[in-house]
């Protein structure tokens, strides 16, 4: 159609025409030609048109079939109507109706090309949901109308294209015409509110004319590119906004799996288009209400490769939020715990809205990523999701999880199912989670039956044997081609033999994949292909794929050799049963083998094994698994009995560690940072991860086992330590730990020296965690000296000389104290599960938390309930419900999910602060803290069962005796009662013995204990019997009221909370006592020094005493000292050891007798000073050093002043040279720490040092360096300088340091609570200097 045919069909009509110059008025005709329709006499009316004369413009076309063949739906035009209103009549429906007229002959025509044929499907699927939408909706904006006639005209020149085929070079172009396409698409769906947002899009957003613009540009410039053959200075548009993302923060709070997809396989092009255009349907229609599409198939059908084609293809249009997918074989990728960190670091990687919420959630509760993964999931992904506003407006969001029935076992992954079927309706509508697996039982019953889940069975149909067909003729093409010299036919093998092989495969994709690598690596594939066709014909799919296996395997034709049989064995032992796929070089080291010999046996058996990029073998699929260890192959030489491996793969770990480990294997420094960590050999790092997994999944021959565990530990424990340290994992040790002790207990808990290490070894991780964490060696240098001397652990490896020495450590034996939580509040109640799994908490500000007891995560919460304070927590008897009861509210809830199940009590009248379950939880009993009245509530029916009973004063707490039989409350007037539940007489009298009121009581297990916590902050333990007092008062490390107590399920702990944020776990089977009461100063202690044999320590408090201590014993060796009036802040040591220097508050020193505690000297003021921080003698002990803000030097015999310098920055430090020709101070003022360098003699100022960037900057390479880092050791905090030069922090129980002192390869320190300790290094420590 030209401008010529243009004119002859108006005079036809009887219209006038004449060109004149305008404007481009719309996209859908061009701008080359502007016509302009004159006035009739009858209309009065104007049209003018811009149309670009162009042979193809199917546009044009239409225009003028509507001139010239008026119809209803072009009245308009016939009527004399505006051309606007022709354009919003006709465009939108002609132009969707063009694009997907020609969007179905491409769908035909390009399927076979790879990049592009998964898209085209979506594509037509968007459009055509876009031509079912009412044409008024469409027709009220131009602006649309004008954006999809521009679209149809970039489809008609599309349609000159023939042959995809034959112009490779235009793939990219048409994939990205596509991928705007389908973009643009969904941008106006939601622009006229059919979308996923369900609003109008241009009523809420100022910028969508501006959005309009620029697709309007895209879709020009791919035109353009459409015709040059170019994809250049090409940038799709899309809705989505784009931002920058803290990917090292994310990293590191969340430790992401890595999922490299890369090496993924794809679906065959022209495959699974059913499947695929099925889901792809799924996640674009907005009107489905469907959270979750589940695709559950069988082994082998190729889910995983039909989920990677489905993550490629959404990924292309900017849709694909996450893809996770799971790997038994590779145990980061088959971890549950870790599977919601995963998905929120993807999530925050594709959008930086969820990537800010994210950051700002855990910033805001950092113990987030530690919390169960049902909290895990509502915080850091239904949380942030859903907070983005206009997220749904961006359109479809999707999330794929490929074979979930990998990830854990049916355990391990329950509570990840729950929390995916449970909060997964709660997700914004444009979030749509694809979710692949094997129809396990256990993702069966969660997920059935659910309205937000819509499950799609992936079935073996005739489209399957069609594609796999495809699949084959493909693949046979490619082995002819790359066997030249047999000289195949190009179509080899020929019709029916495909058919023959596609019977075989039954459908499965695995089948084929496994035959075409059998013909592939094969020396002859005609000869493998024979084996293949004269086979037996299976019963079903999974026979064929069994019968497959033993062909590929049979083909090695060494199964008489005893000696091969052996090999394969001990080989694909190794590699079934590896945590993680291991290189065949790390395989000869680990195995012991010769080098090479891994890899030489892998070539025979490549049809069955893949080689990951890193080098790493693992087997082609879990059904390979499943068919070698099934015992129907027992009797074949290739059947693995994977407990046995197991085993040996257990010493075979622990043999390597044995000949590798040693102290400081990587010849590391100590540092307060954590260093930059060198790379550990793979084969150590897997050994040292895996040894345990493997022990404890061996079931026979235990006793060898456990003698060669007991070897490695009792000499390579601390080792072991390290390596895990510096791979970043020891917070699993105890995971792993625990493991190996439940398997000692289960198969030999008769080796007692191995259960009391392993027992003990659980101990010491778990009080250091935090410490070992933070440097390899700190499980040396820290750790092990800070450990009980009278422990197994420190008895083994502690040795004098080498390791630092603690004296006066108050640990005689392990605290009591097993475990601390991090509460954000005061804890007012607490309670174990009944399998020591698990630790509730209930806090002042009325949140409940859930523990892990292991390692101190958080499960779930925090919950917030109603009320002020949760009062009470308890389990019932199986662990499943846990009760929390506040002075409003007494709520039931499930410990697997975090969900409410009981709110309601019948007749409940005033604060029940104090509630618990019966053993069968059928009961609840509760307690006033109104009136002291008792009740007993049956938990069904909220109906009142007993009571009220009344106890004096206020009842702060209950429990049922383990039988039902008793009940426990205790008072705020001090007094326990014990009573008959189900008559409601008291046993006994009320047990009295606690000076404060009593806030918990509990039973113990056996019903033979009760114990009970009190403000007065103490522990007692009654018998039940006699209502006697059997163990207590328990004093333990915390300053504060106790709130809650609760027995552990063997009754050999007690765990307590107290109002100071305290969480203490006791062992009242070992009883400890307190320490002893003589080694207390009576107040805070200020100053302590330490006398240069290392015999005495001197210590100040702020009362004014002065003590004089023995380091041997620990004994006060001479009485308190009380001449001076104000409180002792600086001591020092006379080199003799006979006399010491203090100095006060006042300004003022003394020199005191170390024998007799008697004054020699003193008081000596210098000039007008503040409080004296710094004293010294010199090394002859002539001169005595002062330091306030004033530096003066004194004689010591005299008492005289030699030097007085001043005012300066105020003095905390100073240290004589070992010769005592200099003195180094330092010295705090308001620019930070400096260095100052006296002369020894005369005390005159030689140099100043700053320690913040400055021209007089502290040199490293000082001489003096090691004399100016003693000076340091009192401008700061005393636990900063303790941390500093232990290199370590949060050493347990020494968090309260409030005095500290250092000479040369020596320490003491003052604890809050009056303790003192002196601590000892070797020779060839840095703390030494000269």
């Amino acid at each position: 159609m030209n401008c010529s045919s243009l004119l002859r069909i108006a005079q036809v009509r009887g219209i006038r025409f004449c060109f004149v110059p305008s404007l481009f008025l719309g996209a859908v005709f061009g701008s080359d030609v502007v016509l302009q329709l004159l006035p009739s006499a009858k209309s009065g009316t104007t049209i003018t048109i811009s149309a670009r004369e162009t042979p193809h413009s199917d546009a044009l076309d239409l225009f003028i079939e509507g001139i010239s063949h008026p119809s209803s739906s072009h009245a308009i035009v016939s009527a004399g109507g505006k051309l606007d209103d022709f354009v919003e009549k006709v465009a939108s429906q002609e132009s969707l109706k063009g694009i997907v007229q020609i969007l179905e002959t491409f769908v035909e025509a390009m399927d076979q090309v790879a990049k592009i044929h998964p898209i085209i499907n979506v594509a037509w699927k968007v459009v055509h949901a876009l031509y079912q939408i009412p044409k008024n909706q469409l027709d009220r904006d131009d602006k649309i109308v004008r954006l999809l006639a521009q679209i149809r005209d970039l489809y008609v020149t599309l349609r000159t294209l023939e042959d995809v085929e034959k112009a490779p070079e235009l793939e990219d172009i048409i994939e990205a015409i596509l991928q705007q396409t389908i973009e643009c698409v969904l941008f106006i769906r939601e622009y006229v509110g059919s979308g996923f947002g369900k609003r109008v899009l241009h009523q809420t957003l100022s910028s969508t004319d501006s959005k309009i613009k620029e697709f309007e540009v895209a879709f020009r410039d791919l035109k353009d590119s459409f015709r040059n053959r170019s994809l250049v200075h090409i940038t799709l548009v899309t809705t989505r906004v784009s931002g920058r993302v803290n990917k090292i923060y994310l990293m590191g709070q969340l430790s992401p799996v890595e999922m490299e997809t890369f090496d993924l396989p794809r679906c065959h092009p022209g495959t699974r288009s059913s499947e695929i255009q099925l889901i792809t349907e799924w996640v674009m229609d907005s009107s489905a209400d469907q959270r979750i599409l589940w695709l559950p198939g069988l082994a082998g059908f190729g889910k995983s490769t039909l989920s990677a084609t489905l993550a490629d293809s959404f990924s292309g249009l900017r849709r694909l939020g996450a893809f996770l997918f799971f790997d038994r074989d590779v145990k980061e990728r088959s971890t549950p715990s870790r599977v919601i960190k995963t998905l929120a670091y993807q999530l925050a990687l594709f959008d930086h809205r969820v990537a800010e919420k994210v950051s700002a959630l855990i910033d805001e509760s950092p113990f987030l990523v530690q919390s169960h993964v049902r909290n895990q999931f509502a915080q850091l992904i239904v949380k942030p999701l859903c907070s983005i506003e206009g997220l749904d407006d961006d359109g479809p969001l999707v999330i794929i999880l490929d074979a979930l029935d990998e990830c854990g076992d049916a355990k391990s992954r329950r509570p990840l199912l729950a929390a995916l079927a449970d909060e997964s309706q709660r997700l914004p509508p444009c979030i749509r989670i694809i979710i692949t697996s094997r129809p396990s039982d256990d993702i069966i019953r969660v997920f059935e039956d659910r309205p937000h889940i819509k499950c799609h069975r992936l079935e073996i149909t005739s489209e399957n044997s069609k594609d796999v067909k495809a699949f084959l003729k493909h693949s046979m093409r490619c082995i002819a081609q790359s066997n030249k010299h047999l000289m195949l036919a190009p179509d080899w093998p020929g019709c029916p033999v495909l058919r023959v092989l596609t019977t075989r495969a039954g459908g499965l994709f695995i089948w084929a994949d496994t035959a075409v690598r059998y013909m592939d690596d094969g020396m002859n594939p005609v000869h493998c292909l024979d084996v293949l066709v004269n086979g037996m014909t299976p019963k079903d799919g999974v026979n064929s794929l069994s019968q497959l296996y033993v062909t590929a395997l049979s083909s090695s034709q060494k199964w008489e050799d005893d000696e091969f049989c052996m090999s394969f064995s001990k080989l694909f032992g190794a590699i079934l049963v590896a945590k993680s796929p291991l290189p065949p070089s790390v395989m000869d080291t680990l195995l012991g083998l010769p080098p090479h010999w891994s890899l030489q046996m892998t070539l025979y058996f490549k049809a069955v094994l893949i080689e990951e990029p890193t080098g790493a073998i693992r087997i082609i699929h879990p059904s390979f698994y499943d068919f070698l260890t099934s015992q129907a192959q027992a009797g074949s030489p290739w059947f693995i009995d994977a407990p046995l491996h197991n085993k040996h793969m257990a010493f075979h770990c622990l043999t390597l560690l044995s000949h590798t480990l040693k102290e400081n294997m990587c010849s590391l420094s100590p540092s307060l940072g954590l260093p930059a960590m060198p790379i550990v050999a793979l084969e150590v790092s897997y050994s040292c991860l895996s040894w345990i997994p493997h022990a404890c999944a061996t079931v026979t021959d235990v006793q060898s086992l456990g003698e060669h565990v007991y070897q490695f530990l009792h000499l390579h424990l601390l080792h072991w330590l390290e390596i895990l340290s510096l791979l970043k994992q020891s917070r699993e040790t105890l995971y792993m730990l625990y493991q190996l002790q439940l398997w000692l207990n289960a198969y030999i808990p008769e080796h007692a020296i191995l259960c009391n290490l392993v027992d003990e070894s659980i101990k010491f991780c778990r009080h250091f965690a935090a410490v070992i964490e933070q440097h390899p060696l700190a499980v040396y240098q820290v750790a092990l000296p800070f450990s009980p001397p009278e422990s197994i652990i420190y008895d083994i490896f502690h040795k004098d000389g080498h390791h630092p020495t603690v004296f006066g450590n108050p640990f005689k034996s392990w605290p009591p104290s097993l475990l601390i939580l991090a509460q954000s509040n005061k804890p007012c109640s607490v309670a174990f599960s009944p399998t020591l799994m698990r630790v509730a908490t209930g806090t002042y500000d009325s949140t409940l938390c859930l523990w892990d007891a292991v390692a101190g995560s958080v499960v779930f919460g925090p919950l917030k309930m109603q009320g002020t304070g949760i009062h009470s927590v308890a389990f019932t008897s199986d662990g499943s419900k846990l009760l929390s009861a506040t002075d409003e509210a007494i709520c039931v809830w499930d410990t697997v999910n975090g969900t409410l199940v009981f709110d309601q009590l019948q007749g409940m009248e005033g604060p029940m602060w104090a509630a618990s379950f019966s053993l069968d939880g059928s009961k609840i009993v509760s307690g006033s803290t109104f009136n002291g009245d008792i009740h007993v509530w049956d938990i069904e029916t909220g109906s009142l069962v007993l009571g009220p009973l009344h106890h004096e004063g206020l009842v702060h707490s209950i429990s049922f005796s383990p039988d039902g039989s008793k009940l426990v409350t205790g008072s705020s007037n001090h007094t326990i009662c014990v009573w008959c539940a189900s008559t409601g007489i008291p046993a006994f009298p009320p047990l009295q013995g606690h000076e404060g009121p009593v806030s918990s009581v509990k039973f113990s297990p056996d019903g033979t204990r009760i114990a009970s916590g009190s403000h007065d902050r103490s522990v007692c333990v009654w018998s039940t019997s006699t209502g006697a007092l059997m163990q207590g008062p328990l004093l333990g490390a915390f300053y504060d009221a106790i709130c809650t107590v609760s027995f552990s399920s063997d009754g050999s702990k007690i765990a307590s909370g107290s109002q100071d944020s305290t969480v203490c776990v006791w062992d009242v089977a070992a009883h400890l006592e307190s320490p002893p009461s003589n080694r207390k100063h009576g107040n805070h202690i200020w100053a302590v020094a330490i006398s240069p044999d290392g015999q005495k320590i001197a210590s100040g408090s702020d009362n004014g005493r002065m003590c004089i201590w023995d380091v041997a014993t620990g004994t006060l060796a001479v009485e308190p000292s009380s001449n001076q009036q104000l409180s002792v802040q600086s001591m020092a040591f006379s080199p003799s050891g006979q006399h010491v220097v203090s100095g006060t508050l006042n300004n003022t020193i003394f020199l005191w007798n170390t024998i007799t505690g008697s004054s020699i000297l003193g008081p000596l003021k210098g000039k007008n000073g503040l409080s004296v921080a710094a004293v010294a003698f010199s090394p002859d002990g002539l001169r005595v050093v002062s330091g306030s803000n004033y530096i003066c030097m004194w004689d010591a015999t005299a008492g005289t002043l030699i030097s007085s310098h001043g005012p300066t920055d105020d003095c905390y430090s100073v240290v004589f040279s070992p010769d005592g020709l200099k003195v180094a101070l330092a010295l705090l003022g308001e620019k930070g720490t400096s260095i100052c360098i006296m002369d020894g003699l005369s005390g005159m100022n030689i140099e100043q040092f700053s320690l913040f960037p400055s021209p007089n900057q502290l040199d490293l390479c000082l001489p003096a360096l090691g004399l100016c880092a003693a000076a340091l050791q009192k401008t700061n905090d005393a636990q900063e300088c303790f941390n500093y030069f232990i290199q370590a922090t949060g050493i347990p129980m020494f968090d309260h340091i409030r005095a500290f002192s250092i000479s040369s390869g020596n320490i003491a320190v003052g604890l809050l609570d009056g303790r003192v300790l002196f601590m000892h290094f070797p020779p060839s420590h840095l703390l030494h200097y000269s």
